[in-house]
């Protein structure tokens, strides 16, 4: 089973993927959108035997338009507070008028962004850049909803309805494979959102028809940054609690349930599991449970801009206890109190020691000197004579160039070890039961090292998925 991360590719750093090419296992560029420049770095890529992916251009599409709605949307979670404090138990009917309305003005509007000369214009710019595979054009309701913290099924608007807003990106994937859309280089791929099993469900037996239809995108990325908690779900229209009807964080539940909804609608059909792509799935257990999910299917990916957005906010994906991420003083305090090593071979890591050795015995002095018995914090971290000097991995250094240095460090650290993540998935995805089996470990050294409720939400995800892949 072929289990890889694309790492994003964009203006930003286009510049430093000359370097740092070794370290990645595939690329994606989201077209239309990059420079001239950027799209050049891309088509050199094939000489370098890296796989390259052409994203849609629409993640920054569902932040423009979440933005045009956001007031709205405030005004009514506002309104929903105050019918909360009054001792509601339900949304008064004007309300979720209010959030029906809401929800028909997102949809018209992103009915545009779906329309067919945009998903010919999309095509051409990826075309050039001949990827392997490509995102077709999709409906962005349902990820700008969410986007906006609003719930879609408690919007008023029927599951139906939101299924049926799924054929624009149907429509646009028909139009690609049949040549309606312009030439097309490499497998296009049917981008679908949906917000549960049930529906995602629908929409995957809508997909399965499409002649030549091989792959299927899902958004991820605005589950993943879902903040809600849940104490039961939806499946196969019964209500199922979690384990002892306990609160968990819904983002993972909710990841699988669609994918696995979109999964076996489409192979319900009598089509074999497609090729996938999770976009925005960068966090480091995402691939291990889609590869639960999606076991046999020819191809499994993910991309996201999570490796880069984590080392500028000092965090660090670490495989030790778990697959998990970690803060720079988190690391820190490791290294020092608990006298742990960081000998990381990864390209990033590698060359800030080259550069910027670390030096522990002096760190820990210096925390027995200045700092104990207080915990590290990252404030500790950023004077120029302070204990982060000693870490740079960890020293969020005033200087420039010092700070960029770590910073890129830190980022090629985060994309290797999703790769490695995903390496160990390949090595232990001979059969479903040894897949099985090692995904249930790397949960189980997680539940050991987390918090409990975050623990508990994989313990839920879990249970999920051996209901619905009994041994697969």
């Amino acid at each position: 089973m072929d289990i890889r991360f694309y790492a994003n590719l964009g203006d930003d750093n286009a510049d430093q993927l000359g370097l740092d090419i070794g370290s990645r296992e595939g690329i994606l560029l989201s077209v239309p959108g990059v420079s001239p420049k950027t799209a050049e770095v891309a088509r050199g890529l094939s000489g370098r035997s890296i796989p390259l992916a052409a994203d849609n251009g629409n993640t920054a599409i569902i932040h423009f338009a979440a933005g045009e709605f956001l007031n709205r949307a405030r005004e009514l979670e506002g309104e929903v507070a105050k019918e909360s404090a009054a001792g509601a138990g339900r949304m008064s009917a004007p309300l979720r008028a209010k959030y029906r309305t809401l929800t028909a003005d997102i949809a018209r509007r992103c009915a545009e962004f779906a329309a067919p000369e945009r998903q010919r214009g999309a095509l051409a710019s990826q075309a050039a850049v001949a990827p392997e595979f490509f995102m077709c054009l999709e409906d962005l309701t349902i990820p700008v909803l969410i986007s906006l913290d609003v719930d879609p099924a408690a919007t008023g608007r029927r599951r139906s309805g939101f299924v049926a807003l799924q054929r624009r990106g149907l429509a646009a994937v028909d139009d690609v494979l049949r040549g309606q859309a312009g030439p097309a280089v490499g497998i296009p791929y049917a981008t679908l959102h949906a917000y549960d099993y049930d529906g995602a469900c629908q929409v995957g037996a809508q997909a399965a028809p499409i002649e030549g239809l091989q792959g299927l995108a899902v958004g991820l990325a605005s589950f993943l940054n879902d903040r809600g908690y849940t104490s039961d779900y939806t499946l196969k229209g019964r209500r199922v609690w979690v384990d002892g009807r306990r609160h968990v964080p819904r983002r993972y539940l909710r990841l699988l349930l669609v994918t696995l909804g979109l999964l076996d609608g489409f192979r319900g059909q009598g089509r074999p599991i497609p090729r996938l792509h999770g976009l925005g799935g960068g966090a480091p257990m995402v691939l291990p449970f889609l590869a639960l999910c999606a076991y046999g299917s020819p191809m499994l990916s993910t991309d996201s801009t999570s490796p880069e957005k984590n080392a500028s906010m000092g965090k660090l994906f670490v495989s030790t206890p778990a697959p998990m991420t970690v803060g720079i003083a988190a690391v820190a305090q490791a290294l020092i109190e608990e006298r742990r090593t960081w000998d990381c071979p990864c390209p990033g890591c590698s060359a800030l020691e080259k550069l910027l050795p670390k030096d522990l015995p002096s760190a820990r002095g210096f925390y027995t000197k200045n700092i104990a018995p207080k915990k590290i914090e990252n404030r500790d971290l950023e004077d120029a004579g302070g204990i982060g000097r000693f870490i740079p991995l960890c020293w969020e250094a005033a200087a420039k160039e010092t700070r960029a240095l770590v910073k890129r460090a830190r980022s090629e650290h985060n994309q290797w070890a999703i790769a490695e993540i995903a390496r160990g998935l390949r090595e232990h995805s001979s059969t479903y039961a040894q897949l099985r089996e090692w995904v249930g470990s790397l949960c189980r050294d997680y539940s050991a090292s987390a918090q409990p409720t975050y623990a508990l939400q994989f313990d839920e995800c879990l249970r999920l998925v051996d209901r619905l892949r009994p041994g697969s």
